[in-house]
């Protein structure tokens, strides 16, 4: 069980990784928020629940005697992980004893001092996981049930198989993560200024972006379901955003990527890769990055817009 938003699941992959190399005979069932769960459904998780499913909202009730209904969905629990604060977690790890659960490990999915991909493959320890013998990259697998949608929006946008296709995401959960989106629009017609080069526009539910004026070169997607999202982010050559879950999924993928920083600490909560460059605000304000840096890690940190994986099929 894992709370968080976005990018706390990503973070999480390492982690996931470890228990299903570790139990390769068990089923793994994961709970999580109900938007991230398709990315990992049949790779690292052989059945999912959602938070927001009815029939495990009695373990969140801290009664004394478990209800019977949950008994079909957890009788045969083995080990059970419980990323979940407090209190949350012991109420939960309480119902689950009572159905017999072998194995309880209830960790705090919150670091303090170093990165979150490294704490939580260290609370695995409890089970005899060693973290030395994992990566604590995160990795997603490319998410090929959705290539239809990238496949229709490259078409819809009239790319060839020689475009590269940049994505810029301008939002993040809180207003304070954001680069003014003044910056990413002269970011974005410079890229869309070279040769071949189209420019995905991205913007979640938390932004209210009205009246965008596009660049030449470029399409605009808002809030586009996350599966969908991440199949098209996997055909691009560069990715640029805010401190947000989207960013942490394009590194996943393995995208060439550039996170913007500003109030958080990217020591703790970073996107991981070489193909990661991270620019922080040393004021720790996001306007305090500017234009010409940002732009500096787009083209030359990463060596520039790239050739773009083939065109999706």
């Amino acid at each position: 069980m894992r709370t968080g938003a976005i990018g706390d699941f990503i973070l999480t992959l390492p982690a996931l990784r470890a228990l299903r190399a570790t139990f390769p005979a068990h089923q793994i069932l994961l709970a999580a928020r109900a938007h991230v769960l398709p990315l990992v459904h049949g790779s690292l998780a052989d059945d999912v629940l959602a938070f927001d499913d009815r029939r495990i909202a009695a373990l969140f009730q801290p009664e004394t005697q478990t209800p019977s209904a949950l008994t079909p969905l957890f009788s045969d629990l083995d080990v059970a992980v419980l990323w979940l604060p407090a209190p949350r977690s012991a109420i939960v790890a309480d119902h689950l004893r009572r159905l017999n659960a072998s194995h309880i490990v209830s960790a705090d999915p919150l670091p303090t001092h170093r990165h979150a991909a490294d704490h939580l493959l260290d609370t695995l320890a409890l089970l005899g996981i060693s973290s030395a013998r994992f990566d604590a990259r995160p990795r997603l697998d490319q998410p090929l049930a959705s290539s239809a949608f990238a496949s229709r929006t490259w078409l819809s946008s009239s790319l060839t198989p020689d475009t590269r296709l940049v994505a810029i995401h301008v939002g993040s959960g809180s207003a304070a993560k954001r680069w003014p989106l003044d910056n990413f629009l002269a970011v974005a017609a410079r890229i869309a200024a070279v040769p071949k080069t189209h420019v995905l526009l991205v913007s979640g539910p938390a932004e209210n972006v009205k009246g965008l004026r596009l660049p030449a070169n470029s399409t605009y997607l808002p809030d586009v379901r996350l599966i969908d999202l991440a199949a098209l982010l996997s055909t691009c050559a560069l990715y640029l955003g805010n401190d947000s879950g989207i960013t942490h999924i394009a590194a996943a993928l393995g995208v060439p990527t550039v996170a913007l920083f500003g109030p958080t600490d990217p020591a703790i909560w970073g996107p991981r890769g070489h193909h990661v460059t991270i620019l922080r605000s040393e004021t720790s304000r996001m306007d305090g990055l500017g234009l010409e840096q940002v732009w500096s890690a787009v083209y030359t940190g990463n060596g520039g817009p790239r050739s773009s994986p083939p065109f999706p099929t």
